[in-house]
């Protein structure tokens, strides 16, 4: 892992007050190679180291001797695929001419690394950093900063580089604690972080609700989306038996009636108790005509003869009134029919619906049989 190392004017100053010499003094890093940053400043007086921003504590006067004469690499291993681009433009630039540029790249690009691993080498030999004399790939990375740090500092500082610290402040309801707490990186969702919050309250709380900036945190929510380095967490308890507030924008009395919560009628009772003695009207009844009214008129038909007499209702009704009616229809008329015989029409009667009605009475009868 690779450092960049960033100090300000005043920390620039401390190196005479340390007694150290030209060569060891720090300077400024214009490129920030890749992991984490580490910066040295003063703050109120006092020498505080940053790791990503997050601050580390006081480190003591050996720590910011060793510090202040690490100085800072900007000459980074480059990644694979940068380095396969960068030698195929610059093989297929020297060899543009060549007729077999393709079978010699991998071995342009093969004493390439070789070349760029030796000068790593020696850039690495100049900035002041101790390699071995095994050669191996590993020395030739960028110098890690944690070696001239001791080793009891070390453990502090990879430990600051995995985690995230927040500060929590309680409420009177929570003790009025304020402290900070250590995010660990095995906890995923806020609901995690609320149990791992309350075993480290010294009352027993029965549930606690975490805000962030007057946000509350629900506890589906994942702790990397919701929550950050340095971030002030606001605790409040509240009974199992008790429910939040609900904070809306509308207040009650101004809710219309129809918005209010209804009570339920064994609430709504003794409002009403003053108005006990007064009767409440009854729904008239309904009179004996208006449920004649109401009812279905149902013919009822008695007899064959009844029957015959609606027939001719009916078909009265069907034929238009202004059509006058045949002086044959007054006198009794005889038909000779293919399959009835010869049949009397009766007087009022037309002879096709005569005819027909007797066909259907046919049709019946041979049902039946």
């Amino acid at each position: 892992m690779a450092f960049e190392v960033v100090f300000d004017e005043k920390v620039k100053k401390l190196g005479f007050e340390l007694g150290l010499e030209e060569d060891d003094r720090p300077h400024v890093s214009g490129v920030k190679p890749g992991g984490a940053a580490i910066a040295l400043g003063v703050r109120a007086g006092d020498i505080l180291v940053t790791i990503n921003g997050a601050p580390v504590g006081k480190p003591s006067r050996e720590e910011i001797k060793a510090l202040l004469k690490v100085r800072p690499l900007t000459l980074q291993s480059a990644p694979e695929s940068w380095l396969d681009e960068f030698f195929m433009t610059a093989f297929f630039r020297r060899a543009a001419t060549a007729t077999n540029s393709g079978e010699q790249f991998f071995s342009f690009r093969k004493g390439c690394k070789r070349r760029l691993r030796e000068r790593n080498k020696h850039l690495v030999l100049e900035s002041g950093a101790e390699v071995s004399d095994s050669g191996s790939e590993s020395d030739g990375q960028a110098w890690n900063i944690q070696q001239s740090v001791p080793k009891t500092r070390q453990t502090f500082v990879k430990l600051r580089i995995v985690t995230m610290r927040v500060r929590v402040s309680c409420d009177a309801s929570a003790g009025s604690l304020r402290f900070l707490l250590r995010v660990p990186r095995e906890l995923e969702l806020v609901a995690d972080f609320v149990r791992h919050l309350h075993l480290r309250l010294p009352q027993q709380a029965t549930s606690l609700v975490l805000r962030v900036g007057g946000f509350a945190l629900l506890p589906t929510l994942r702790l990397t989306d919701v929550l950050r380095d340095d971030d002030e967490v606001c605790v409040t308890v509240t009974g199992s038996d008790e429910r939040p507030p609900i904070q809306s924008s509308v207040p009650m009395a101004a809710l219309p009636d129809s918005a209010a919560p209804v009570a339920p009628a064994e609430k709504r009772r003794p409002k009403d108790a003053g108005n006990e003695d007064v009767p409440t009207p009854a729904a008239p009844a309904p009179s004996k005509a208006r449920k004649e009214k109401q009812k279905p008129k149902v013919a009822l038909v008695t007899s064959k003869q009844a029957a015959a007499e609606a027939r001719q209702v009916l078909a009265r009704s069907r034929q238009p009134s202004e059509e006058p009616q045949d002086e044959d229809m007054q006198q009794a008329r005889s038909v000779n029919h293919p399959l009835l015989g010869e049949l009397e029409v009766p007087p009022g009667q037309r002879t096709e619906e005569f005819v027909n009605r007797k066909l259907r009475t046919l049709k019946k009868a041979i049902r039946r049989q």
